[in-house]
């Protein structure tokens, strides 16, 4: 037991030597970076991150999504540009922001078919893309002209790129451009869900989370 503590001094040691905190305090220093969706969101009176963790087949995280716009509009007389609302989508819910190529090649409906609720939507789910891929779309539309920011999480669209990859023989960086690619217009792209959380709070967005 000595041994290894004195073994674990000496690491801790040379890793003060290798100047790491150094390298920690100059990491602090930079900029926290923000992305054009929050920018346009920050300054708003009525501001929200919406974390949407898993696919749901009956539609809830637009549907909560539309009734949290309704309820600031007419019930707590808010207008509609002091409203700023974000919708992340990660995890499953990821399948939500896809469009119909990637639901066809890729088989999205595979993949979030355990989510269904009854054996006919599983298999609707697999034997139907375009329909659900449809569904997402126009719900994203309808998002996007109310003036939500739609984001996908990366982390989450990489995860998919290399399951998809190991059953096309693609590699995973062309499965993740043809995804990315694929998105619903209108989706943006976020390094990481967990991260654009944090960053939200940073400015002061609610968080709510959803599924």
């Amino acid at each position: 037991m000595v041994e290894r503590r004195r073994v674990l001094g000496m690491a801790l040691a040379g890793l003060a030597g290798a100047g790491i905190p150094g390298t920690l305090k100059a990491a602090a220093s930079q900029p926290i970076m923000a992305d054009d969706w929050l920018e346009a969101i920050a300054h708003k009176e009525f501001r929200a991150f919406l974390d949407i963790r898993s696919f749901a087949p009956d539609g809830t995280p637009f549907r909560k999504a539309s009734n949290l716009l309704k309820a600031l509009l007419e019930a707590h007389g808010a207008k509609p540009d002091q409203v700023g609302i974000a919708f992340g989508a990660g995890s499953s819910s990821i399948a939500h922001v896809l469009g119909p190529k990637v639901w066809t090649e890729y088989g999205v409906g595979r993949k979030v078919a355990g989510l269904a609720r009854h054996p006919a939507e599983a298999a609707s789910l697999q034997n139907e893309p375009a329909k659900w891929a449809a569904t997402g779309g126009e719900a994203v539309a309808t998002m996007r002209a109310a003036g939500m920011r739609v984001l996908a999480c990366r982390n989450s669209i990489g995860h998919w790129a290399q399951d998809f990859a190991a059953a096309s023989g693609e590699t995973p960086d062309a499965v993740n451009a043809k995804l990315i690619a694929g998105l619903h217009p209108g989706v943006e792209p976020v390094p990481a869900m967990i991260a654009a959380a944090v960053l939200a709070q940073r400015r002061n967005l609610s968080y709510v989370a959803i599924g």
